[in-house]
């Protein structure tokens, strides 16, 4: 699983840097590196998100630098600690806004991303929410949300169960806010397909 979501987000990292460096052969700068901001929590409740999106971004980086970097300027990942708070991640993000060489911004959860995304379309700068929550695309013409959104998650997962023939359904989760999210799809859709929740436990 951990390999899929690096792999999943080395290839993401690729991607990003490599439509912005086609798009920096029209710019001038005075930096040597592209500079790829990921704010994230890497400490806190959460930091099992931030820890394994940073292990795909630095390997995509490690492998785009070892193959020359792009335009021949090397990729520089900065990562900050959100430590879960959204609050730490418009703080993080101000701290970069005013650097012409800075390049694109990765942010992790959702409650971060709907916090610092208003921030980063005022300065029109581009961001990728690792997020689920199905309104972070509305916020800005100027993010990529990778993830599918809670609504379309959860009627994925009701979708195979009612395949199954399973009517009953017990839930276990964790208890951060991404999990109770999911849980409000789950129950909306678990009602329109017939599904009794009989257990759900944190």
């Amino acid at each position: 699983m951990r390999k899929i979501i690096y792999n999943f987000t080395s290839c993401l990292l690729i991607v990003g840097v490599m439509l912005f460096g086609l798009l920096s052969c029209k710019q001038k700068s005075t930096d040597t590196s592209l500079k790829i901001v990921a704010i994230m929590p890497m400490t806190g409740p959460v930091a099992y998100f931030g820890e394994q999106e940073y292990w795909g971004l630095a390997l995509a980086a490690d492998e785009i630098n070892a193959s020359g970097g792009i335009n021949g300027r090397k990729v520089e990942l900065i990562v900050e600690d959100t430590q879960g708070d959204p609050k730490n991640a418009v703080t993080l993000a101000n701290k970069y806004l005013s650097n012409p060489d800075r390049t694109i911004f990765f942010v992790t959860t959702s409650k971060a991303s709907k916090a610092v995304i208003p921030v980063t379309d005022k300065a029109g700068i581009d961001t990728v929410a690792f997020a689920s929550d199905p309104d972070i695309t509305k916020l800005s013409n100027h993010v990529i949300r990778p993830y599918m959104s809670f609504a379309t998650e959860q009627d994925v997962i009701t979708d195979f169960i009612a395949s199954k023939g399973w009517k009953r359904v017990a839930f276990i989760r964790g208890d951060d806010q991404a999990f109770a999210n999911e849980m409000v799809y789950f129950h909306e859709f678990a009602k329109k397909k017939g599904l009794d929740l009989i257990v759900e436990e944190i």
